[in-house]
């Protein structure tokens, strides 16, 4: 089953969350200052593709070294 795009931020900020023993809402609040941001696209809400898109980029930026990425998601290029 495919994932949304909604599905896909949530998994793998979740993953990252995971790995670096750190709370959902802390990890949104570092990427982009709103600590509700997981709970309010859970519940149902959208965000923008930017939003979306820094989120990502934050997430590869900020990928443990070392860890797979997510399999079946695109990662973006690290940032220089």
């Amino acid at each position: 089953m495919k994932q949304t795009l909604h599905q896909q931020l949530v998994s793998v900020a979740q993953q990252y969350a995971n790995l670096t023993d750190t709370e959902l809402p802390i990890v949104a609040h570092r990427m982009i200052g709103n600590r509700y941001l997981f709970q309010r696209i859970i519940r149902g809400s959208s965000l923008t593709c930017v939003t979306w898109e820094r989120c990502m980029q934050w997430l590869s930026d900020n990928w443990p070294e070392r860890r797979a990425w997510p399999k079946g998601v695109t990662r973006p290029e690290r940032s220089k």
